[in-house]
């Protein structure tokens, strides 16, 4: 008697413990909202969807991805810093064309990337890559380089938009080998491979994950960056190849407004390590040609400041 006594006054005792709790207690309370700035199916939104799809195992509640394309990711950018910063509706950004369109917006910018936003952890990255029609007489990134030189007139080469970060790693590598060559901008890395894939261009930078499943219409010649891509690693960076360097990657970063509280933040960042770093995530990306990689909020933000510098005066370059 006196045993069953104590468990109903415990239960009692918890149950108006619950009753005086208060609502915003807990973190989080309802999903999350995940905001891609393209449209479904590209390259940010397959790391915005294979995040959604198993963070809820870290978090506690559903992901749900919602695209608003347009404006090189700046309209869903906006929308998100518009948002109450209580850390239900989060940016997907696709950072370098968000760094890229703000640099020529100027002032114009709606947001301030750096200013309006603070990264939660970067899930990935896309890395630019020289992509060749299967039929082209180039063998390497040197051999396309020698023919430039020698008769620049005939080479055209193709890109995902002015603006865009592919263009500018474009601009890179040629003012890196001393060339001019015209470019083609299409709207969107599809149209780009495809120009491409049917011999409209001698060239073309792009997602270098375009490649896959398209082989025997388009080569891969090499990758901007300090590494191979894990996820493409037969295809050797330019330095590998005698060329100078071009330090340039796409950084696949999780923002929320920059008043966000730490408290909410770090819940959120934990739950991001603890599905970014496992085995299924790297899998599933793998499968669509894509790199995993996490970085901590700290040194995301780093290599956003660090990219920035980078993007400045090749923005200059491309007004010029």
């Amino acid at each position: 008697m006196l045993d069953r006594r104590r468990l109903l006054a415990s239960t009692a005792a918890a149950g108006a413990a619950l009753l005086t709790r208060p609502a915003f207690a807990s973190f989080p309370e309802k999903p999350i909202t995940l905001v891609v700035g393209f449209a479904a199916g590209g390259g940010t939104d397959t790391y915005a969807r294979t995040l959604a799809s198993l963070i809820h195992e870290s978090l506690g509640v559903p992901m749900v991805v919602v695209n608003k394309p347009g404006a090189a990711g700046m309209i869903a950018a906006k929308f998100v810093a518009d948002q109450p910063a209580d850390g239900h509706t989060l940016y997907m950004a696709s950072a370098g064309s968000l760094l890229v369109k703000a640099l020529y917006d100027g002032d114009a910018a709606p947001v301030a990337p750096l200013e309006d936003f603070r990264a939660l952890g970067q899930i990935g990255a896309s890395i630019p890559g020289l992509l060749v029609p299967a039929s082209s007489p180039f063998e390497s990134a040197p051999d396309l380089v020698a023919a430039a030189r020698s008769d620049l007139e005939a080479l055209r080469w193709a890109h995902p938009g002015r603006g865009s970060l592919f263009q500018l790693t474009g601009v890179a590598f040629l003012q890196e080998n001393g060339l001019t060559v015209q470019d083609v901008p299409f709207k969107g890395g599809g149209p780009a491979r495809n120009a491409v894939a049917g011999d409209q261009v001698a060239f073309g930078f792009m997602g270098i994950q375009l490649k896959n499943g398209f082989e025997s219409q388009i080569r891969a010649l090499g990758v901007a960056g300090a590494s191979r891509d894990p996820a493409n690693p037969d295809v050797p960076t330019f330095a590998e190849q005698g060329l100078p360097d071009v330090p340039l990657t796409n950084p696949q970063v999780v923002m929320a407004p920059a008043d966000l509280p730490d408290d909410e933040a770090a819940t959120i960042s934990a739950a991001i390590e603890a599905t970014v770093t496992g085995e299924t995530y790297a899998r599933l990306l793998g499968k669509a040609g894509l790199s995993g990689g996490y970085e901590a909020p700290s040194a995301a933000t780093d290599g956003l400041v660090a990219l920035e510098a980078e993007l400045q005066p090749l923005v200059q370059a491309t007004r010029a």
